[in-house]
């Protein structure tokens, strides 16, 4: 599936790694997306809520289904998340710069689960907007 696709066809992306810092990607790429009707539930456990945004602690936490489920952490973490997931049958797990691990790509796809690696999700809606606002 293309991105645009998975752009379109999605709208609950569950982010991992939310941050309560404004500067910080994770938490300023979930206020955009919420701004583009995306519905937005944040993962931390360290965090009881940002306003606005809803955040559990744990993935298991996550209301069902689970579509674009959205990664701010690091490469080495992807593996035990994917085994955090693998029973919850996420549809896309979108890895952000920085976030890539190819072994676990590999295994997520095995389980039937769409990758995206490497794209940042504001920068690949943000062009579908401009495509959209320019034709």
């Amino acid at each position: 599936m293309k991105i645009a696709e998975i752009l379109k066809q999605y709208k609950r992306v569950t982010v991992v790694g939310i941050s309560a810092n404004i500067n910080r990607p994770s938490n300023w790429i979930s206020r955009y997306l919420q701004e583009n009707q995306f519905e937005i539930i944040g993962v931390n456990p360290g965090l009881p809520k940002i306003q606005g945004i809803q955040v559990v602690a744990t993935i298991q936490e996550v209301p069902l289904p689970l579509e674009i489920v959205d990664v701010f952490r690091n490469s080495a973490s992807i593996p035990s998340l994917l085994e955090e997931l693998r029973p919850l049958k996420p549809a896309v797990i979108w890895l952000q710069p920085g976030a890539q691990n190819p072994a676990a790509e590999e295994y997520a796809r095995s389980l039937g689960i769409e990758v995206v690696s490497g794209n940042c999700i504001y920068e690949e809606h943000s062009k579908l907007q401009a495509l959209t606002t320019n034709n």
